[in-house]
């Protein structure tokens, strides 16, 4: 099995399967997709940068929301260090990224603590490329035509832990 699709726009996609990720144990929809949560991981470190080690953190992210009652992974997209993006909950699916604050939106994260390892430049131009392009192929729409915030600016999120 491949690791990786790539899309028309260059975008690289590492599917839930490729990645290792268990079934959801429930799913709700998430309304019409307006708004793009983007966070990192946390205190995690860098971004991994090889396929299995970004997928061995894609896995406890989603083995760490799970064990607290969570139906799957928080997020709809992960990103690791070389900009490739990493399945989680379909585009679509309601995220548990923000709470109270996850209908009609798309979860977004970067695999690193963002507080000391800023985006590099394969990120940026894949954050780029979401901006002007989405990603079709998975129903993303470009991020410039929905309102696009960190998750400290949702009201009463000071903190990404």
């Amino acid at each position: 099995m491949a690791k990786f699709q790539k899309f028309a726009n260059g975008i690289q996609y590492a599917s839930r399967r490729s990645a290792g990720l268990v079934p959801a144990t429930g799913s709700t929809s998430a309304g019409p997709i307006r708004v793009a949560s983007i966070h990192h991981g946390g205190p995690v470190g860098a971004a991994p940068a090889t396929f299995a080690a970004a997928s061995a953190r894609w896995r406890s992210f989603q083995h760490f929301h799970m064990d607290k009652g969570w139906t799957d992974i928080g997020y709809n997209l992960g990103i690791d260090a070389r900009g490739r993006l990493y399945a989680g909950r379909p585009i679509g699916t309601l995220p548990a990224a923000v709470l109270g604050h996850n209908a009609n939106s798309v979860g977004i994260v970067f695999m690193q603590d963002g507080r000391s390892h800023p985006l590099n430049l394969l990120q940026r131009r894949t954050l780029a490329t979401l901006f002007k392009d989405g990603v079709p192929e998975i129903g993303l729409l470009p991020l410039r035509l929905l309102t696009v915030r960190g998750h400290k600016e949702f009201s009463g999120h000071h903190s990404n832990e």
